[in-house]
């Protein structure tokens, strides 16, 4: 079976360094990733690079995106920096977990609330905001509504 879940990528120089740490949120997008049993042996796998390491999983669930955790070693030889997202897939069958880098655009806007009462529970996004997302250039937009996560909000 193949698992996988979206992640943002924390260093830790406390971590041991054969170990990765995953910690599912609830605030992250459905995700089969976090299956995989505590304790599991893996090849962690970015391009060519290889490194057996151990899974510990975390036990938070209120926070707003699903995270992996490197020791600074570890995120050094496989050229990862914090924060980064990245797209883990990892095959049951051979053990290995690889990754691929998942790029992040973040942007900023204020919303308000529909007050007439037709939009229940709805955000619509327009103008600009979606310009600089590049939701309005079908050539290089590679993104839908489903992608967008909503972090926080202000309500009037």
């Amino acid at each position: 079976m193949i698992l996988r879940g979206l992640v943002d990528i924390n260093i830790s120089p406390d971590l041991d360094p054969s170990t990765i740490f995953i910690n599912e949120c609830g605030g992250g997008p459905a995700a089969s990733l976090f299956k995989i049993l505590d304790g599991t042996m893996v090849i962690l796998q970015r391009r060519d690079i290889k490194k057996r390491v151990r899974v510990v999983k975390g036990d938070a669930s209120e926070c707003g995106f699903h995270t992996a955790a490197l020791n600074t070693n570890a995120a050094r030889l496989f050229k990862v920096r914090e924060e980064q997202r990245f797209l883990l897939v990892f095959n049951e069958r051979t053990k290995v977990m690889k990754m691929f880098r998942a790029p992040v655009t973040r942007d900023t806007a204020q919303f308000v609330l529909d007050r007439n009462g037709l939009h229940d529970n709805t955000i619509t996004l327009g103008g600009p905001f979606i310009d600089d997302l590049g939701g309005n250039n079908k050539q290089t937009c590679d993104w839908n509504a489903s992608d967008i996560i909503l972090v926080t909000g202000v309500y009037p």
